[in-house]
């Protein structure tokens, strides 16, 4: 039986970012794991934080991918004020 892994990560929105998770899912899946993640692998009727909590109960890990989703090009931080930084090329 399979070691089951809680892995979290947001809707992937484009090739490369789907790449990355189906190559993580196969490395562990290779190594003795089943990465589990809700709405793919697990779904539930009740409450996301509590499908959320029940799915890390039963799981012996946690990954968890963050993905860039926002790039500012030219910007600024606390316009107006003293502390004013100018943001060229950010990713959040």
């Amino acid at each position: 039986m399979k070691r089951s892994v809680f892995l979290s990560y947001p809707h992937p929105f484009n090739t490369k970012q789907t790449t990355f998770i189906a190559d993580i899912s196969a490395y562990l899946q290779a190594r003795g794991f089943e990465p589990r993640t809700l709405g793919v692998t697990d779904y539930d009727m009740d409450a996301p934080l509590k499908a959320i909590r029940r799915l890390m109960l039963e799981s012996n890990g946690l990954i968890t991918v963050a993905f860039r989703r926002t790039q500012i090009k030219t910007g600024s931080s606390k316009p107006g004020s003293s502390d004013e930084k100018k943001l060229n090329c950010v990713w959040l």
